[in-house]
């Protein structure tokens, strides 16, 4: 593993990431539209330019404490 693996690593352990779907539903509501998931997961994989996060995975980031 290299050097700028384990600083990373490290760093993204300082936050907390929490799934904000429902905050988003709220802002970007599109009659007719239900929520969709694959496997009980509402963050997959689509095919768009490339395999990306459906909804783009909006969530809160917060510092640890």
């Amino acid at each position: 593993m290299s050097k700028l693996n384990i600083n990373l690593a490290m760093l993204a352990s300082m936050f907390d990431m929490k799934p904000a779907y429902y905050e988003w539903d709220r802002m970007h509501e599109v009659p007719g539209k239900t929520t969709c998931r694959f496997r009980d997961e509402r963050a997959y994989q689509i095919e768009q330019a490339g395999a990306q996060p459906a909804d783009g995975v909006p969530c809160r980031v917060t510092v640890r404490r």
